[in-house]
């Protein structure tokens, strides 16, 4: 199995989001695939809230540059009619929801953490449903169900133990193409919409790969032949590829995992090809990838080299 992560820049554009529906469909294991907000929509989606809370009417017009945004890549790139009707219409409806927690913060002047929360879901929650339409077999899941936080020192933390579980409840049978937005979470407790921070949509990614990989619900199926150890994972009955991109044209890491999170062998990608880095890329061998949970938003943590930096959760490749 194969946890792939996508970037805001990888589902921004009618060219970058078909990429990856066929980075996806070629894929000859199954897949977990976790989406981020098409690129640019988390910062529109703040700044609105910013503009509605200062009473700036002006919010609305921004508003509706994100619903035409969305609109406008539905029906670009989903051509089955009765498909894309379907999808418009949930759509529709989640951006009405949206338009009315705006409406709501520009009359009483409010935007509680609470509300920003919710806020910003809407991108991850409506991209997420346009790759699952437009990815053949692709089953949609909400991430709110099962990506669960808790308040620990004022700040949202993950429930480890509660995700677990509710990890395993969701996936006790693995379909060919499992689609989710990352980022975005619920409380334990209270059910109210919670994120997982800067880099939220890799933690998500890290999560349930950590999940699968400790509970043996993982092989190995490097069907491009990119890991010479390979045959001995097979045997050893091990192994998972977490695949995460930077966001422009799935440049990324993609790393084999033993049964415990740790990482056996690391190579970077480019799409369906394979373009190693080297020493750089080195480094991650024997990283535990479930140790940087608690460093999501963090730029530095695990920094490899002196060019700009990829923040993957876990931890961040440098690419030349």
């Amino acid at each position: 199995m194969k946890v792939m992560k996508f970037g805001g820049t990888s589902v921004g554009s009618v060219d970058s989001i078909l990429s990856v529906k066929r980075i996806v469909e070629a894929q000859q294991e199954p897949v977990i695939v976790v989406v981020s907000a098409l690129g640019g929509i988390t910062d529109q989606l703040i700044r609105t809230g910013k503009m509605a809370v200062e009473g700036d009417p002006l919010y609305q017009k921004s508003f509706w540059e994100i619903a035409q945004r969305h609109e406008d890549m539905i029906n670009a790139v989903i051509e089955d009619g009765k498909v894309r009707r379907a999808l418009l219409a949930i759509v529709h409806d989640l951006l009405e929801e949206l338009r009315s927690i705006y409406q709501g913060v520009y009359l009483i002047h409010d935007l509680s953490p609470k509300t920003q929360a919710a806020i910003v879901s809407y991108g991850e929650r409506i991209s997420s449903r346009i790759v699952a339409a437009l990815v053949k077999d692709a089953e949609w899941y909400d991430s709110r169900s099962f990506i669960k936080t808790e308040v620990k020192g004022g700040k949202n933390c993950l429930a480890t133990e509660l995700t677990n579980r509710l990890v395993k409840d969701n996936w006790q049978t693995i379909p060919k193409v499992s689609l989710l937005g990352g980022f975005i979470s619920s409380d334990a407790e209270s059910g109210e919409v919670t994120n997982l921070g800067r880099g939220g949509s890799d933690y998500t990614a890290s999560i349930i790969a950590a999940y699968h990989a400790h509970h043996g619900q993982s092989r190995h199926g490097d069907e491009r032949g990119a890991l010479d150890a390979g045959d001995a994972l097979d045997d050893a009955g091990i192994g998972l590829h977490l695949v995460l991109d930077d966001g422009a044209g799935c440049l990324g890491v993609e790393c084999v995992l033993d049964e415990n999170g740790y990482v056996l062998d690391a190579h970077g990608i480019d799409g369906g090809g394979i373009d190693h880095l080297g020493t750089e890329v080195a480094e991650l061998h024997g990283l535990y990838i479930a140790e940087f949970g608690d460093d999501v938003g963090r730029t530095d943590d695990a920094r490899i080299g002196c060019h700009e930096s990829i923040h993957v959760g876990w931890a961040a490749l440098s690419v030349p």
